[in-house]
């Protein structure tokens, strides 16, 4: 009895209809979305995936039947492109740093869903270190920020050949933060190196239009590095 379940269970699977690989014949109302937003000290990066109400969560689906996705600032517009090979498999860049944009899913064959607005995390900007600006390994090194944000976290990662830091996360953004000698280890070649200090604000959010489906997934990050020279000396 049981081996007959199973080989039922298996013609019911192969009889299956496949998930659909694109937009074309799908309602508005059947599509969700992934939204993954970067934004440095030039412009904002999104990249969006689109995917099947009811289907494997994790299959995208591509563009199809004249369907087209724009970001939108104002009265300017951008063509998001395909990028074979991303988890999202669109992306496009808007000139902003801070604020908000829109985006439009256009449709010729079924209703469009125009205006879901993505309100960026507030954006900020790294102070000139102290001193020489210099990242002397064997002493505190202090990085500072402005402005501040008390509500929001912040995540700092330093990073070179020469050293090697544990990321660190802040629960609560004061605009300042210090690495301890303790912080500093060794890394796989000797100083004096180049590193690469970080900060990561997340935050920010979405507005849906109507028309779709729902977010399955949406993030949002200002980000701000800088290179420094970094010595034992």
């Amino acid at each position: 009895m049981k081996r007959a379940l199973v080989v039922l269970s298996m013609l019911f699977l192969g009889c299956a209809d496949p998930p659909p690989d694109d937009t074309a014949g799908l309602s508005t109302n059947d599509l969700s979305l992934q939204i993954l937003v970067e934004t440095n000290e030039e412009a904002t990066t999104a990249r969006i995936g689109i995917y099947a109400l009811g289907h494997d969560r994790y299959h995208r689906l591509w563009l199809g039947g004249g369907d087209r996705l724009v970001a939108r600032v104002g009265d300017r517009t951008f063509e998001a492109e395909e990028v074979d090979g991303s988890l999202a498999g669109y992306t496009v860049k808007v000139p902003i740093t801070d604020g908000s944009f829109e985006l439009d899913l256009l449709r010729t064959g079924s209703s469009s869903a125009r205006a879901t607005r993505i309100d960026l995390p507030p954006a900020f900007a790294l102070s000139p270190p102290a001193g020489d600006g210099l990242v002397h390994l064997e002493r505190p090194f202090t990085l500072q920020w402005t402005p501040a944000v008390a509500s929001s976290s912040m995540r700092a990662t330093l990073a070179g050949p020469c050293v090697v830091a544990a990321e660190r996360t802040l629960s609560a953004d004061t605009g300042t933060f210090t690495w301890s000698v303790a912080d500093f280890g060794h890394g796989a070649t000797p100083a004096p190196c180049t590193v690469t200090i970080a900060l990561h604000r997340p935050g920010g959010q979405v507005t849906l239009a109507p028309e779709l489906a729902g977010v399955q997934l949406f993030r949002a990050q200002q980000v701000r590095a800088i290179g420094l020279w970094a010595t034992r000396s």
